[in-house]
């Protein structure tokens, strides 16, 4: 019996490892390299905007295109 269910269990025990693998590299990754990359090699993060701030030029290129004077 030792003999036949020796098989099955090597290859769960190597699926564990490979999924054990793949979840630390995730987290590494999502977790250590990504707010990293992000504060040194990418660009600086936008303030948000005031929330009339994109209405007013939504307002006057509405009225540009409609032949209004503004």
């Amino acid at each position: 019996m030792s003999e036949e269910s020796g098989g099955a269990g090597i290859i769960v025990k190597w699926i564990l490892i490979i999924t054990v693998l793949l979840i630390v590299g995730w987290a590494l990754y999502t977790f250590l390299l990504k707010p990293v990359f992000g504060v040194f090699g990418g660009e600086p993060p936008v303030p948000p905007a005031a929330p009339g701030a994109l209405v007013i030029p939504l307002m006057k290129s509405f009225k540009n295109s409609q032949g209004l004077e503004s």
